[in-house]
């Protein structure tokens, strides 16, 4: 911080404090663009018009709580009915 300042005034820190907070550099920027694909993607294939946030779409960073086997095995079966365009557990 001090090399930095040496170079920089304290007004010129503060603005690009601002800016990175409005336009934040690197993969926090990617992770944005990438929600608002998604976001868009969802919202244009969903039914009755189900509108979604953008925060459903971050990636979750940091300890997650453990799924159960019965949770995942549930998981894939939804992943799978979406990809043959049925109904999990071979429902009709």
């Amino acid at each position: 911080m001090v090399a930095l300042l040496d170079r920089i005034d304290v007004h010129q820190l503060q603005y690009w404090m601002a800016y990175w907070r409005i336009s934040p550099p690197g993969e926090r920027r990617e992770d944005d663009r990438h929600a608002i694909r998604c976001k868009l993607f969802a919202e244009a294939h969903s039914s009755k018009g189900k509108r979604f946030e953008l925060k459903d779409f971050y990636p979750l960073y940091g300890p997650q709580e453990p799924q159960s086997i019965e949770h995942q095995k549930s998981l894939i079966g939804m992943l799978a009915a979406a990809c043959k365009g049925g109904k999990p557990n071979g429902s009709t």
